[in-house]
This record gives structure tokens, C-alpha cells and sequence, in this order.
């Protein structure tokens, strides 16, 4: 494999419009030109499995606020001990991170170093150092681009400008920045301090406290390529120096000396500043954790103790308060307490394997942090038990599949080292994805599951390295299928990443490959191999590595890589049954046109090029994205993209086709809330919006005339120039201008309006959802929301449209004209009938809510008219007392009418006089309109014998407050006109009356 950066995760969201425009085989324009860059992906998780953390950085003085570096999913930082996380370092130019570290001086400052610092085959490089100097919302880029792997970096504690930087070189080619790099000027400038060579970088170091300018640290050569792992050589070793680096003394005294050292993981003990402990990977005779107590000068073996993937791992961590106790990463962490002679397994009961970070309390030892493949965990009792942080959405996922499951479609994928997994796209509830809504089906480390295309329970899915099996959703059992040898016959060349294929023309055929090709046609339970070898057979132990040949013996030989010369592609046509194409992992293509009867190769040459997995639901026009390392990501309808930029772009406006909804009532398990009562760490990924999705583009912005002469003053005073007064006439047609507003119209199948939105007017792509109900029945309101309303209320919402036939319009009205913006779109609301409960008389659900929804505005506008005759009151007893001619039996007049409003008003919304002390009163009329909507307009169950007996006592108890209340009103304005011919002063209500004299 080439040395090839990788297009970051991050970056997916960001150019999701460019991503699609290339799979349509159309030109991507810039952000400001294109009018689909508004375009957004969405995440659906996971979040329980987690993945890979590499690094921690704590905030000194306050330990809830840390940042967490990953792997490939950027960095998270959280001010609250990881309830909330805040994903940052998005949009650099790298998304694998090695280390992060905080100014001990200055907790705004905060370094970052890129690509991942292990030598694992799905490690991912990065472009060198970066810098925050305000606590992670912006960053630059200081250099050391072609690093590749930076694996720690040191702030000096009394000079922030002096930082020393330990890059360990790219991974797959000789060169770089490799070495130990240091810079006095807070990252302008950077003097290579140690270069040993062309393949060797530096793995650690250690500082010590006393004087900085003692420094012991370990170098490390080391080369991977698609079929080799050379993870040690000549160059690896220790050095020191006591001069800041000026000169340096290659350490012999008691270290490995009969051949040669891989990954070195160094380790300093803060209670003891001359301890350093070092786990060596070399010769079994000589590998081991190894100690000295004088700054690396001499050093003496404790154990053999060596972790099981050094290239992994090797990484150790002394205890602040205890120089004895020490832990080894691993895919069990270990633990020694006798200074590194004895070891034992830490507890990793109930958390995921495979460990590379930890951080523990200096102020208390049993609090600590673990990081790795899993996600970070925290224990508070020095390891024995453990809690899982789920809210971090930063699963590594190697290949995704989405299924034709209705009524939303399933993603499936298989992730590095957590499992194959699969969710829903979206959910029924207004929660979203979360993490309850992931199924694991299959352990290990999984790749591209094929679901059966006639039935979306059946699940072939794979671990590392050739393992198969069939997952049958509705028991959770497995049957493992993968094709064996026969005997005598050399066990397949599984790759790490196996491919998988179901047949388009038959869903029982799957095929699955090694170095050949293996057909079933019985969904797995026989196999039949249909190829030769088509690989070139290539020896990889003759191949050069940094430039020679190594022995059988080199350091890690091969670790962690596949047998060299295996399938990695595989192919049939969707046209043509039995047209296959195979792809290998040392550069051949074969093709069979007979079902594999015969085979040919491709001689046409090809790029080596890393991407991550793109698949297209094409029944929903989704485009899925699995991430290494943030997950799934979806960009609901693409649809858009199909119409040319240069049109959409030229025309005024553009209503894009609209995607048939489906029908149904949102869950609200949790609660009325995004989360619900489950607090902050509640993962959830949001579900699209809910109903008809409309998406259009504007070429305009519609805007007041005020903003659009702002608008060109602005210019004109930017250069310097005069603007002068406009007349008053145009001053005054601003100040009584409407201003313009662009609606969402949308008609039923006979042109009459269900709803009317309004949306925003401002150029560029927009997207807003009709939630498929009718208007809310309740009075307008033009006051803006307060802020935070209780879990229990509801924003007003009305009864469900029918089933059916729409249209969407895009109207602007402007200047007193309304004007249609391009096409209306044709669009059906389907009924998700997936109850025998829900109603087969639609219509007769739709009248009997219309009819209360009738009601209900009728009793809300009483309600309304209530306030404001109490209102009317207040100010008339007020202008009793200020009125020289007002009499008591005016008084008593208005108190009677008073007491009447009392009544009604009691009728209306019940007795608090007795209800406040808690105890029972006849529900009231407004009560009792609310239960029906509260028990029936969330359902699409026939209406209830109970719903339809409240109706009729409503209609009937409001019939006679209705009544009451006109009389009460034609009362009041008989009084009022009195008051006013007495010489009241004016009050609300009334229009004076008054005649020249």
C-alpha cells in the first residue's frame, strides 16, 4: 500500500453534496455556487460500542473537564466528567489522533498530536502538530505535516513556548519528520533534536522534573506494507541526554544486546522523579519490563512480562502516588506492584478488551480512566469495577450494508474490534436512534453483512480473518458457515477483511472468498470452490523491506497482517448472471463470464487507493456512509443531486421532488423529549424530521425594503461614498411595509389547503417538514416562547391528515401579490398499518377530531374572551372610582355581571375555589375537550365509546356557557356605554364617543 492519506470522517459531513455529485457522475461547484453544499448527513451512532480512544488530557485544577483523543473519530472534550461531550477538531486536516496534552501553564492551550501512534493494519496517519489557544474551538496547524505519527508530545512547565514532540515517522514509508522535535517559540519554528535514520522515529520519552534537560527516550524503527510488519531493527533503542538534547549517548547497561529491539514504551514515576521503567519487545530470551533508578544511565530486568501485539500496545503507566505499582496496556491490561517482577490481570469484567490509554488521579489513585477499542471507562475503586461511558459516537466501521426492510430501511456494518452491528435508519419514537435501537449480531471484528434481499431476518455476517455465519434476527441464533478445507489441503488464505456477496439473481447463492472463489447455493449450509488461486502467488518473504530482506526472525514478522495473496473484492453483475469479477490484494483482477467456470485476468493498471465504505439505499434515494471511527451517517434523499446545479443555480426558485411519507404517530417512550427523563449521557442519534420532507432552493433572498437599502448603504459606505436620505415617501412605504413571506402550501388530492407553512425566505437550499396534521386548533398567540417548557406540555398540534394524495406549492407573497416559485410537487402519505388497532374508517377518525377540533377552538376563543372581559372589568371598576358621576348602583350593576362572568367562567375551567384545596369538582368544560385530544389525537385507534360521551357532554355544557357568555358580552357593552356618557375616562374595549361643540 502506498503511503496515502485518508479523507477524514469529519470531512464527510462537510462535503456530502461533493460526495454525492461525484457518485451522479456531475461537477461539484464551491460551497458559495453550489446550491445543494447545504446538504447535511446525520449520524445514527453507535454510540454503546464505542471506539478506539488513544489519549487523555485532563484539566490539572479540575479533573471533570478532559479532553479524549481517538484514534480516526477526532477529538471530545467534556466539562461535566463526560455527561455531555463536545466534538471538536472536526474540520482540520487529519481525524487520528495519537496525543493531546494541555498547557500546564494555561488550560485554554491545548496540543494536539495527529495520527494514530500504534502500528496496527487499520491505523491511520496523520499531518503533523496542531495548537488551540482557546480550549479547543479553533486550531493551527504548527508544523511537522509529514510526521505521520506523533506519539507525545511535553509542555514545559515553567515556559509553554518550549515543547518537545516525539514523532515516530510514517508508517509505510521511509522518511518524514521522524524524530524528536523540539521548538522554543510555542510551535513556529521546530529543530529536530534526534534523527537516527530514515525508517527510525522516536516512540517516548521521559522528562525529568528536577532539570529538563535530562531526557531519557526510546527510538523505533519500524515498516508495515499490505504483507509485512517489520515492527523493530537496529535502530530502536534507548537514549539520553543531559544537555537538552545538544548530544546524546545511546544507553547499553543492562538493556537487550544479542539482537535487535522493537516498540520500547517508557514510563517515568512522579513520586519518584530518577524511576523510569521500560517494556522492551525484543528476542524472547531479552523481552521484558525492565527498570532504572537513575534516569536511564543503568538498568536491570524485573520480568519477561511483554504485552501480546507490542505494536499494539507497549505503553506503560506509573501510579502517581506509588512508584511500585505499575500498569501495562494490553488487550488485558496488567498491573504489577512490586516495581514490574510480578504481574496480574486488571479487572475487565463487563468492559471491552483491548487497552492504549489511562489516566489516573494524582489526588487519588483508585480514580482512573481506561481508553481503547471499546471506548473510555472509569473506575473509582483502582480498577475492580468499572463504568462505561456510552455517549461517545466513535465506532470504527470497516464496511456498512442498508437493508429494504419497511417502512425504514436497517444499516448494517461491521466495525474494528466491536462487533457487527445493525440499526434502524430512523426510528418511530421522537427519541431517535440510540443505543437500545442497535443489535450486535455477530463478535469480533466484522466487515460487509449481506442481508437476504426477500427476507431482512436472515443476516450473513463475518468476523476477522474468514469467519462466517448466519444470523437469524428473530432468535438471535447463528450458524457458522464458512467454507473449510479439505484434506490435506492448506487452510484458505483468509483476508483480514473477507469479501461477501449474496447474488443478485438468486438470494440463496452467496459467494465468499480466499485465494479463490467459493459459490453456495444453499444459503451457506455446502460450498462448492468455483476458482483457482487468482492471485500471483507471490512469496512475501523474499520481498524488500526498508530496503532489504529480513529474516524469519525480524521483530514481529508478519504480526497482524494477512497472508499475502488473497481475494479482496469480489463482484457479480446485476445484468448478467455468472459474470464475475474478483479483485486481489497484489494487484490482479479476474474475471469469469461463466459462473466460474473459466477465468481471465485484467491486465489494466489501477491505483492503490484507501476509501471508506459508500452504499446507496436506492429504494429510499439515501446515501449511507460508514465511518472508521464516527460511526454510520446518513444523507436522507439525495434525490436533489439528480437535477443539474447550473439549472437549479439559474432558476428563480426550485421545489424539489418530495419523498412519500409515511403515516404514523411518534413514540414517546422516554418522555415528550429528544432524551426524555434520561438525562444528559443519553445517547441518541435524531431521527430525520418526521412527515412530508420538503426540500427547495432560492436564488434570492426575499427581504424588506429597509434590509435591502441597508443593504447597498453598507456597500456604498464601505468604499467611503454618501448616502443620502431617501424621500419621506419611501420612508414611509418601508415603515408600512409587510414584510414579504415565503409559505410551504400544501393541498389534498382536491386543491383544498390542509396547511399552510411559513419557511424561510432567505437564499440558498432549505429543507421543512409538514408533520402530516391539520392546524392546531388553538387561539393565536404572537408572544415568542418564554424558554424551557415541562416535559408534559406539548406544542399545539391538530388531527392527522387522511391518507392520500398532495400537492406542495412554494409561494412568496411580496408587495401585496403572491407569486408561485417554480413547480408544485406531487407527493402520497402512506398509512404505516402495522396494528390491527388502528382504524379501518379513517374518515370517520378525521371527522370525529375535526368535529373536536371544531369545539376545541370555539372553547379556546371563549377562554380567550373571558380574559379579556375580566380585563374590561378591572378597567371599568378603575374608571368607577375616577368617574365624579358614577353611582353604587353602577358599582352593583358591574358586580353582577361580575359574578356572571364568575359562572361562566367556573363552567369553563372548573371551580378552583374549592379545586385549590384539593378537593373534587365536576370536570370542567375546557377539561374535558383537553382529555379528549390529550387520550385521542396521538392515536389512529377507532374512537372510544368514552371520547365520543365527553364530546357530547361538552358540546352540550358549552352550548349554555356559550350563550350565557353573549349575553354577559352584550351586558358589559350596554355598561361601557353608560360609563361613557357618565364621562369615564377611556377604557379597553370601546371606541369613544365624542362630538366638536
Amino acid at each position: 500500500m502506498k503511503h496515502t492519506k485518508l479523507l477524514g470522517a469529519a470531512k464527510v459531513a462537510g462535503l456530502s453534496a461533493v460526495v454525492a455529485f461525484g457518485l451522479l457522475g456531475q461537477q461539484a461547484t464551491a460551497a458559495d455556487e453550489n446550491p445543494f453544499a447545504a446538504l447535511k448527513l446525520r449520524t445514527i451512532g453507535p454510540a454503546l460500542t464505542s471506539g478506539r480512544v488513544s489519549d487523555f488530557a485532563f484539566h490539572k485544577g479540575s479533573p471533570q473537564s478532559f479532553y479524549l483523543a481517538t484514534s480516526s473519530g477526532n477529538l471530545w472534550k467534556t466539562s461535566n466528567n463526560g455527561t455531555t461531550w463536545q466534538a471538536l477538531f472536526e474540520n482540520e486536516g487529519s481525524y487520528a489522533l495519537g496525543s493531546v496534552v494541555i498547557d500546564p501553564n494555561n488550560p485554554e492551550t491545548v496540543w494536539v498530536g495527529t495520527g494514530e501512534n500504534n502500528a496496527q493494519r487499520s491505523v491511520a496517519n496523520g499531518d503533523g502538530i496542531y495548537k488551540s489557544v482557546d480550549g479547543g474551538k479553533s486550531w493551527n496547524n504548527m508544523g511537522l505535516r509529514d510526521s505521520g505519527h506523533i506519539s507525545q508530545i511535553w509542555v514545559d512547565p515553567n515556559d509553554s513556548d518550549t515543547v518537545l514532540v516525539a514523532s515516530q515517522g510514517p508508517l509505510w514509508n521511509a522518511g518524514g519528520d521522524r524524530g524528536l522535535y523540539k521548538t522554543t517559540d510555542g510551535g513556529n519554528s521546530w529543530n529536530r533534536i534526534l534523527e537516527i535514520d530514515e525508517h527510525t522515529g522516536v516512540n517516548e520519552f521521559v522528562v525529568d522534573p528536577r532539570d529538563s534537560n535530562n531526557i531519557v527516550l526510546s527510538t523505533y524503527q519500524r515498516r508495515r506494507h499490505v504483507w509485512v510488519l517489520i515492527n523493530g531493527g537496529p535502530g530502536s533503542g534507548i537514549q539520553r541526554t543531559t544537555d537538552g538534547g545538544v548530544s546524546w549517548q545511546k544507553v547499553k547497561s543492562g538493556l537487550p544486546s544479542k539482537d535487535d529491539m522493537g516498540r520500547i514504551g517508557l514510563a517515568g514515576a512522579p513520586s519518584a522523579p530518577g524511576t523510569i521503567y521500560a517494556i522492551i519487545e525484543a528476542s524472547n530470551a531479552e523481552r521484558g519490563v525492565y527498570r532504572s533508578d537513575n534516569l536511564g544511565i543503568t538498568w536491570r530486568k524485573q520480568s519477561n512480562h511483554m504485552t501480546t501485539s507490542p505494536q499494539y500496545y507497549n505503553e506503560l503507566m506509573v501510579d502517581p502516588n506509588n512508584a511500585d505499582r505499575v500498569y501495562s496496556m494490553d488487550t488485558f491490561t496488567n498491573v504489577s506492584d512490586d516495581g514490574g517482577k510480578n504481574w496480574r490481570r486488571l479487572s475487565s469484567r463487563f468492559r471491552h478488551v483491548d487497552d492504549h490509554a489511562m489516566w489516573i488521579d494524582p489526588n487519588n489513585s483508585k480514580h482512573m480512566y481506561i481508553g481503547g477499542d471499546g471506548g473510555a471507562y472509569e473506575s473509582w475503586d483502582m480498577g475492580s469495577t468499572w463504568r462505561q461511558v456510552r455517549n461517545l459516537p466513535i465506532t470504527q466501521f470497516y464496511r456498512i450494508q442498508p437493508d429494504n426492510a419497511e417502512p425504514f430501511y436497517n444499516v448494517c456494518g461491521g466495525t474494528q474490534d466491536n462487533n457487527s452491528l445493525c440499526a434502524p435508519s430512523r426510528t418511530q419514537d421522537m427519541h431517535g436512534v440510540g443505543n437500545e435501537d442497535w443489535t450486535i449480531i455477530l463478535g469480533g471484528d466484522g466487515y460487509e453483512p449481506q442481508i437476504d434481499p426477500t427476507d431482512p431476518n436472515i443476516i450473513y455476517t463475518q468476523y476477522q480473518y474468514g469467519g462466517l455465519a448466519r444470523y437469524d434476527r428473530r432468535t438471535g441464533e447463528r450458524v457458522y458457515i464458512a467454507p473449510q478445507a479439505g484434506s490435506g489441503e492448506n487452510a484458505p488464505k483468509w483476508n483480514w477483511n473477507t469479501p461477501l456477496v449474496i447474488s443478485p439473481h438468486n438470494s440463496k447463492r452467496i459467494y465468499y472468498a480466499s485465494e479463490r472463489v467459493y459459490r453456495s447455493d444453499d444459503r451457506g449450509d455446502n460450498w462448492t470452490a468455483i476458482s483457482p488461486d487468482l492471485t500471483q502467488k507471490i512469496d512475501r518473504n523474499t520481498l524488500e523491506v526498508m530496503g532489504r530482506v529480513w529474516s524469519v526472525d525480524a521483530i514481529a514478522k508478519n504480526d497482524s497482517t494477512s497472508k499475502y495473496g488473497s481475494i479482496i473484492g469480489f463482484s457479480e453483475s446485476t445484468l448478467m448472471p455468472g459474470l464475475l469479477y474478483v479483485g486481489s490484494d497484489d494487484g490482479l483482477i479476474s474475471v469469469s463470464e461463466d459462473g466460474g467456470e473459466n477465468w481471465h485476468q485484467m491486465k489494466a493498471g489501477f491505483p492503490t487507493i484507501a476509501v471508506r465504505d459508500v452504499e446507496i439505499q436506492r429504494r429510499e434515494n439515501d446515501l449511507v456512509v460508514g465511518t472508521f471511527g464516527r460511526g454510520v451517517y446518513i444523507l436522507d434523499d439525495y434525490s436533489p443531486l439528480r437535477s443539474a446545479a447550473a439549472d437549479v443555480a439559474a432558476a428563480r426558485a426550485t421545489l424539489f421532488p418530495v419523498k412519500n411519507p409515511w403515516l404514523y404517530v411518534e413514540g414517546d417512550q422516554y418522555g415528550n423529549e429528544l432524551k426524555g427523563s434520561q438525562g444528559d449521557e443519553y445517547y441518541t442519534a435524531e431521527n430525520p424530521p418526521f412527515g412530508a420532507v420538503f426540500t427547495y432552493y432560492l436564488n434570492e433572498s426575499y427581504q424588506p425594503q429597509t434590509d435591502i437599502r441597508r443593504k447597498a448603504e453598507r456597500a456604498i459606505e464601505k468604499d467611503g461614498g454618501d448616502t443620502p436620505y431617501p424621500s419621506w415617501d419611501a420612508l414611509r412605504a418601508e415603515d408600512n411595509e409587510e414584510a414579504p413571506k415565503v409559505f410551504m402550501t400544501i393541498r389534498d388530492a382536491a386543491g383544498i389547503v390542509v396547511r399552510r407553512l411559513g419557511v424561510n425566505r432567505v437564499k440558498g437550499l432549505h429543507r421543512v417538514a409538514w408533520d402530516l396534521r391539520l392546524e392546531a386548533p388553538q387561539r393565536v398567540s404572537l408572544a415568542s416562547s418564554s424558554g424551557y417548557s415541562p416535559p408534559w406540555v406539548r406544542a399545539p398540534y391538530g388531527p392527522l391528515a387522511l391518507p392520500g394524495d398532495y400537492t406542495a406549492s412554494l409561494p412568496v407573497r411580496q408587495n401585496g401579490q403572491v407569486t408561485e416559485l417554480g413547480a408544485a410537487q406531487s407527493f402520497t402519505v402512506k398509512p404505516l398499518n402495522n396494528s390491527p388497532e388502528i382504524t379501518n374508517d379513517r374518515e370517520a377518525l378525521l371527522a370525529f377530531q375535526q368535529k373536536t377540533a371544531d369545539l376545541r377552538r370555539a372553547v379556546d376563543g371563549a377562554n380567550g374572551v373571558i380574559s379579556e372581559m375580566r380585563s374590561r372589568i378591572s378597567h371599568l371598576n378603575a374608571a368607577l372610582v375616577r368617574t365624579s358621576a358614577s353611582t353604587e348602583a353602577q358599582k352593583q350593576s358591574l358586580n353582577a355581571i361580575n359574578a356572571e362572568l364568575r359562572t361562566v367562567r367556573t363552567m369553563m375551567n372548573g371551580d378552583r375555589t374549592i379545586g385549590s384545596r384539593n378537593e373534587a369538582t365536576p370536570m370542567s368544560i375546557s377539561g374535558r375537550v383537553g382529555s379528549i385530544m390529550f387520550s385521542h389525537w396521538r392515536s389512529q385507534a377507532p374512537v372510544t365509546g368514552g371520547n365520543q360521551n365527553a364530546y357530547e357532554i361538552a358540546a352540550s355544557e358549552f352550548a349554555v356557557a356559550l350563550d350565557r357568555l353573549r349575553s354577559i358580552d352584550q351586558r358589559l357593552h350596554v355598561f361601557e356605554q353608560e360609563l361613557d356618557q357618565a364621562g369615564a375616562p377611556w377604557t379597553p374595549g370601546r371606541v369613544p364617543t365624542w362630538k366638536p361643540e
